[in-house]
């Protein structure tokens, strides 16, 4: 295997040990600093690596580094146009 696992706990969480951000900076995202506050609030993950503190490096108050993420489950979106149209033409076809 060439690519490094990731352990994935049961409850979801992604252990990290610093650098780079691991996910797209547009992934939902909850995390978890070393302090053991978890942060229920979903934000992108680009979120946590802007300025100075970057929190997945690793940099600002140690406190606040990023020691494990998971990933937030996204609803599908759904066309509601779409959705209406196809319920106002079972309705005539009903009628």
């Amino acid at each position: 295997m060439n690519a490094p696992t990731k352990i994935v706990a049961a409850d979801g969480w992604i252990a990290h040990d610093g650098g780079e951000c691991p996910l797209p900076y547009e992934t939902l995202i909850h995390v978890r600093f070393r302090n053991g506050i978890e942060e229920r609030k979903a934000h992108f993950a680009g979120f946590w690596a802007t300025g100075l503190c970057d929190a997945w490096r690793h940099q600002g108050p140690r406190d606040w580094h990023i020691v494990a993420y998971r990933l937030v489950p996204v609803a599908p979106v759904v066309n509601l146009a779409a959705r209406l149209d196809r319920v106002a033409e079972a309705r005539r076809a009903a009628a």
